[in-house]
């Protein structure tokens, strides 16, 4: 298996249910790269530099994350090519995408809200963050010279059984 397994993909689109899926079934440590984020702006210290040390360090698993990040300019890559070589000067590295349609992950945003949220401001969001995420995740497998595996993530069963074929495959 890959020391570091990044899933990653828009907001809402299962990542941590799934995550928490696999970590019931087999014994494997996951990060969220949004709580690293959180406790490094906290601090004052620049995430991707933390994420980069945390990741670097001693850490080996599945990394719940995001292709794409938010800042002033709207939505960027997430983790820089540069980082991202760095690690993977040190570490075996696995890219995961889940990806689902504009439609379907409006629905499951909105079951899952808190507080009703106007389909119209969500619809252009959603619809960007979608096509950022297939493109950075694009771009990193291009920068790592890997075949990332791209999911359609309508059925957390069969995504689930299909990552743990990939974790099996990759075991050979």
């Amino acid at each position: 298996m890959k020391d570091l397994i990044f899933i990653g993909g828009a907001k809402g689109i299962g990542k941590s249910t799934l995550i928490k899926k696999i970590k019931e079934s087999i014994n494997i440590d996951s990060i969220s790269t949004g709580n690293i984020v959180v406790e490094a702006r906290k601090k004052n210290i620049d995430p991707e530099v933390e994420i980069f040390n945390c990741l670097s360090a001693q850490y080996y698993g599945i990394i719940d994350t995001h292709y794409v990040g938010y800042s002033k300019e709207g939505l960027v890559r997430g983790l820089s090519k540069h980082h991202l070589l760095n690690l993977k000067k040190i570490k075996s590295i696995d890219l995961i995408l889940l990806d689902l349609d504009k439609e379907f992950l409006l629905k499951r945003r909105l079951n899952n809200a808190e507080k009703p949220v106007f389909p119209l401001e969500e619809w252009y969001s959603i619809e960007k963050e979608l096509e950022m995420s297939r493109y950075y995740f694009d771009q990193y497998c291009k920068d790592l010279l890997i075949q990332g595996l791209k999911i359609f993530n309508i059925d957390l069963n069969e995504t689930f059984y299909e990552i743990m074929e990939r974790l099996e495959w990759q075991k050979r």
